[in-house]
């Protein structure tokens, strides 16, 4: 069974505040085993170490909390926020917003704080490029798969965009023009 973080807050969420409960305690004890992103970390009694995760890097919902031992897991020091990790354990319990974890495992990536994958190389001739693996400028483009783009695909594209009704500012700029193109030739 491959539960994601997000099936589970949708499930909550979609049914009455009366339900909630019922369906949250459903996913009780449930082994799950996720790659997440470290957000944030509080220290507990003694040698136990709370942690915080993100299900990735652009959404910070639902939070899923974990327990563990610093002795245990001393790469827990370095760790820099938004590092990518693999925690395993079972469904502690669940509410709309978060995922509280028991018997969680850590898995550490071999790399350091990023992936490659997830970085984009300095272009030196800056062109548009149309995703993972092309070739702009003699140097290749890697981008994560699940990284939104926020550039224009193509300049046909790029076009479309700005200079379509859909864009408001070209609508409102269209529509002063029209009213005083209207005002001048009718208005007086």
């Amino acid at each position: 069974m491959d539960i994601k973080p997000r099936n589970i807050i949708d499930a909550i969420k979609n049914v009455t505040p009366f339900q909630q409960d019922g369906v949250a305690k459903n996913y009780e004890n449930i082994p799950v085993d996720w790659e997440v992103y470290f957000t944030s970390i509080f220290h507990k009694e003694d040698k136990r170490i709370g942690l915080m995760f993100a299900p990735d890097r652009n959404t910070y919902s639902p939070w899923i909390y974990c327990t563990v031992n610093s002795e245990d897991y001393p790469e827990i020091k370095v760790m820099k926020k938004g590092q990518k990790i693999f925690i395993s354990g079972k469904i502690e319990k669940a509410n709309e917003r978060s995922i509280y974890l028991k018997s969680c495992k850590l898995k550490f990536k071999k790399d350091k704080s990023y992936n490659k994958k997830d970085t984009i190389i300095q272009v030196k001739n800056p062109q548009l490029h149309f995703g993972k693996g092309d070739n702009v400028g003699g140097d290749k483009i890697e981008k994560d798969e699940n990284q939104k783009e926020t550039y224009p695909r193509s300049i046909e594209e790029g076009k479309k965009s700005w200079f379509s009704m859909e864009n408001p500012i070209i609508w409102i700029i269209s529509s002063l023009i029209v009213f005083a193109l209207f005002y001048y030739f009718f208005g007086k």
